[in-house]
């Protein structure tokens, strides 16, 4: 009977010992898995701290004028100015006067508007009445425009006014209607007094 408990406790003791040999090597496998590294399989990446320095532009909301000059000066022809100038510089510009000029018949300290004509004078051109000024008392009277219906062409004749006030003159009318008296022209883009005062006395009213 012993030898048949012995058959029977044997085979237990040995499973008993399979099972916890099996438990004790699981733990040992999960322990050291839990001790493991954690690796990042992802790639480091930086932060960009470029600086973009941004430069402030600054518009330069400089004005061209073009102004014609000729006659007796060296280097006649159309100049282009940043700035209203006057009579003085825009002969400079043009190399001074020729031998015989008569500049002196020119307001010199003049202001000078985009789109004006300045004709230089000679001696012999003054002298034999070809040259009386730019507008005489008899052409003054005759040059009478009226600013509520005058034509891009008609406005043109005008001392001061080139094509760009012409067609700003025209499309002030064309907006906001007529204008009710002569000072009302300065309400214009780009006409001021300066240019009022060259053409307040060539300029009407009529509706």
């Amino acid at each position: 009977m012993q030898k048949n408990l012995i058959k029977y406790v044997v085979p237990i003791v040995l499973i008993i010992i399979g099972v916890l040999w099996y438990l004790l090597s699981s733990d040992v496998l999960h322990t050291g898995n839990a001790t493991g590294t954690v690796i990042n399989l992802g790639k480091d990446i930086p932060e960009q701290s470029d600086t973009y320095e941004v430069s402030e532009h600054k518009e330069t909301s400089t004005r061209l004028i073009a102004v014609h000059i000729c006659g007796a000066v060296v280097n006649p022809g159309v100049y282009q100015f940043t700035e209203e100038v006057r009579v003085i510089q825009v002969i400079e510009a043009a190399g001074g006067v020729c031998d015989g000029a008569m500049e002196d018949y020119l307001n010199l300290a003049q202001h000078v508007s985009d789109g004006e004509r300045i004709y230089v004078p000679s001696e012999e051109e003054v002298l034999t009445g070809q040259f009386t000024g730019a507008f005489d008392n008899s052409e003054k009277d005759k040059l009478s425009i009226n600013i509520n219906t005058a034509s891009r062409d008609e406005l043109m004749q005008l001392p001061g006014i080139g094509e760009s006030k012409a067609d700003s003159i025209i499309l002030y009318r064309n907006e906001y209607g007529s204008f009710k008296s002569k000072e009302d022209i300065m309400l214009v883009d780009g006409i001021k007094e300066v240019v009022y005062d060259k053409i307040k006395d060539y300029i009407k009213i009529q509706n």
